[in-house]
């Protein structure tokens, strides 16, 4: 694939995360009425596990096929910088698999539990917006500089 083929795969895999994370806030915003929350909780499994189901495809499409390759190929002097944000793919997949894990393990009534549960996936979901933000910087910058100006996509 070309260079602009990975990039708008990149591009376009990234929206569909964005959908999808979404689709999971909405899951998360969804009031409690009574005193179970089996429901919502059941659709929060099953957002979470797909959410991360895409963020893993994400990554690995990045990290084998998509724009890590590319950018280590055409300018080798920026694999550390590439290295650093490989290591935020494993620490974001380590706790979204952790909070996948404890979704399967609350109790349908334990509030607490998912008002805590809740509150990790949003502040993983906006350390991934953060990642995602900075990858993209990362590519238009190595775009540029291997352009050789300002100029870009």
């Amino acid at each position: 694939m070309d260079d602009n083929g990975i990039l708008k795969q990149c591009r376009i895999e990234n929206e569909a995360l964005c959908h999808t994370r979404d689709a999971l806030l909405a899951m998360i915003a969804w009031p409690v009425e009574g005193k179970m929350f089996t429901r919502k909780l059941s659709g929060l499994r099953f957002m979470a596990r797909w959410f991360q189901q895409q963020v893993e495809r994400l990554f690995r499409i990045e990290e084998l096929d998509g724009y890590m390759a590319m950018v280590i190929e055409s300018a080798p002097y920026l694999s550390e910088k590439i290295k650093v944000l490989q290591d935020e793919h494993t620490t974001l997949q380590n706790q979204l698999s952790e909070i996948a894990t404890r979704l399967e393990r609350v109790l349908p009534d334990d509030f607490d539990a998912l008002n805590e549960l809740c509150n990790d996936l949003k502040s993983v979901l906006k350390a991934l917006g953060d990642h995602m933000r900075k990858e993209n910087f990362f590519i238009q910058d190595s775009v540029n500089q291997d352009l050789g100006g300002e100029g870009g996509l």
